[in-house]
């Protein structure tokens, strides 16, 4: 039923059942009168009649209020239908699957960059560690620093700073593959972690990178340099020792006179200068 044909119904049961008790009067008196008026019809009827009556008018009333019903039931079924999926245990699941979701990503990402942050990043090597010691790989760190970084927030404020930050991570993720972790260390540091590379790939990784960054034009500074310490698994290291060596590295490299790369566990360090 239709809501239109509802109204209708609904008005003419509210009718009917206003009508229906002088209408009983006029006809018990136009049939069965028999000397009686039709004042005692309406207003003196008898037993039967005066139950025949309510009877009728609770009918017709019962009728409206259904039909009223139906149409209030159809105006609010969208909104019964979202607080019933709302509350089905489905719907309450996917939120929170979605909730803790976010809530994750939150915990795993640096706020300003959007790449993992440090304690990710120590996650996602432990694990990566564990499989190179199963299927012995290869795994390589690239420690990243930009160089004369406290100049560029002395210069141009820390917000110019941050757009930098920004910045260098969007070539971060530009330039490396889909299964390479790339994070922020902590300040203008980043950490890179290669697998399945020889040390000769990881050195030409981090030279191409070199220069990827030597190309690229940055906010309010223009142009911009990294040093890269770069350290690749031994045989028998553990975590600590490979971020250690990398750590090194990196240091070496600046000390070296920056805008450079160096490799820690070499007997020949090569030492690149800006092209």
């Amino acid at each position: 039923m239709g809501k239109r044909e509802c109204r209708r119904l609904s008005t003419l049961s509210i009718i009917s059942a206003t009508l229906i008790w002088p209408v009983d009067a006029w006809l018990h008196v136009a049939l069965f009168g028999q000397g009686s008026s039709f004042y005692e019809a309406l207003f003196l009827p008898s037993p039967e009649q005066l139950w025949m009556r309510s009877l009728a008018i609770l009918l017709f009333l019962g009728l409206a209020l259904t039909c009223k019903e139906i149409l209030t039931g159809s105006a609010d079924i969208t909104p019964r239908t979202n607080a019933a999926k709302a509350f089905s245990p489905s719907f309450a699941n996917r939120r929170y699957v979605e909730e803790h979701s976010k809530l994750r990503s939150l915990a795993y990402r640096d706020y300003l960059t959007g790449l993992y942050n440090r304690r990710r990043i120590e996650e996602l090597l432990e694990a990566m560690y564990k499989t190179e010691q199963l299927k012995h790989g290869g795994l390589s760190l690239l420690f990243c620093d930009i160089d004369h970084f406290k100049r560029v927030n002395s210069r141009f404020g820390h917000p110019a700073g941050d757009e930098v930050l920004v910045k260098l991570a969007d070539v971060f993720k530009q330039h490396f593959r889909r299964g390479d972790v790339v994070g922020r260390w902590g300040g203008e540091e980043f950490m890179i972690i290669l697998s399945n590379l020889s040390q000769r790939e990881t050195q030409d990784i981090a030279e191409t990178l070199r220069k990827r960054v030597l190309k690229e034009t940055f906010p309010h500074v223009g142009e911009l340099t990294i040093s890269i310490g770069v350290a690749v698994l031994q045989s028998g290291e553990d975590v600590n020792s490979l971020v250690s060596r990398a750590d090194r590295a990196l240091r070496q490299a600046k000390q070296n006179g920056r805008n450079r790369w160096h490799l820690c566990g070499c007997e020949s360090d090569p030492i690149l200068q800006a092209g």
